[in-house]
């Protein structure tokens, strides 16, 4: 019964295209450090004016700088263990698109400060206890398996925010950076999935990675939303259930759109690449202006562009 269910609402998501020459997987991961800076005057509700769905996406950001700098901990790992020159590629890029996305969301966290809102706290047990906690105590393939699904919340968010155009009423600035950031989700979206494939294939290593994964997301978000929220104004209590009511489940419904793309990992024949986001990578980064790194030096140094 489960599964007919999961079947129903695979339907309602955008068809699966596997990999092949009118869709294949990016072979090109760009890295890119966009030009523009976030401004002095950002508007506390730079969101739609919307006070919940400002503060989910500023909770992605305090989640996005540490939850990144993990990746790149465990990916750096097994970068001395592949023999796919390929894939080696890729992930030295993906780790210099990180960097850039870790930089990004460190200045906007610093932007959040700057408007009054604490949560140094959340952020430094974020780090320590739970992404710290896992790297110390779980396996490196137990780790990349997290890593791995953590990713695909990551790439499920992009292509759900991109083509719902969530941004679409927002600060101009800021809407051009998140949405870098999510194109870029989309651009490396394959690259932690392959490289647990490469080191170890086993579905039920899959499968518990992404268990642990969505409990951190899940938690670390709600913690994070509800600690700037609660910061923010409580006296409008009645405007805020309205708003994340309406988000969440009645007018945006984005909690059931996401789980439609969330639920396609437990697929056994699951691959990022079985949605084709080429359409909406192109459209975000056309007349947008970036400084592109080159680069010889090692991955832990420095980034690099892979041809």
């Amino acid at each position: 019964m489960f599964f007919n269910f999961l079947t129903k609402f695979h339907s309602l998501v955008p068809s699966m295209i596997y990999p092949n020459k009118k869709n294949p997987i990016p072979e090109k991961i760009t890295i890119r450090k966009p030009l523009s800076q976030i401004t002095e005057q950002v508007p506390i509700h730079w969101l739609d004016g919307n006070i919940v769905k400002t503060h989910v996406v500023n909770a992605l950001s305090i989640i996005f700088k540490n939850e990144e700098e993990y990746f790149i901990k465990i990916v750096r790992k097994f970068i001395p263990k592949l023999k796919n020159t390929k894939l080696k590629k890729e992930i030295i890029s993906f780790i210099g698109q990180e960097q850039q996305h870790c930089e990004f969301h460190s200045d906007f966290c610093n932007k959040l400060k700057d408007q009054g809102f604490d949560f140094q706290f959340l952020s430094f047990n974020f780090k320590n206890f739970v992404y710290g906690s896992m790297e110390a105590f779980l396996s490196d393939e137990l780790n990349l398996a997290i890593a791995s699904g953590l990713e695909h919340y990551n790439k499920s968010t992009a292509e759900l925010s991109l083509r719902e155009k969530v941004f679409s009423n927002s600060d101009v600035i800021l809407k051009e950076l998140f949405e870098w950031h999510l194109a870029e989700e989309l651009e490396h979206s394959n690259v932690v999935f392959d490289l647990l494939r490469e080191i170890d294939s086993n579905y039920l290593l899959r499968m518990q990675g992404f268990l642990i994964a969505s409990l951190v997301r899940n938690l670390t978000l709600t913690l994070a939303t509800t600690n700037l929220i609660v910061q923010d104004d409580l006296r409008q209590f009645l405007r805020i259930w309205k708003e994340g009511k309406d988000f969440f489940f009645t007018k945006d419904q984005i909690l059931y759109k996401l789980f439609l793309y969330i639920v396609d990992y437990a697929k056994p024949d699951f691959h990022p690449s079985q949605h084709n986001m080429t359409d909406i990578i192109s459209e975000i980064f056309k007349n947008r202006n970036f400084e592109i790194f080159f680069s010889k030096k090692p991955a832990n140094q420095t980034v690099q562009t892979v041809n």
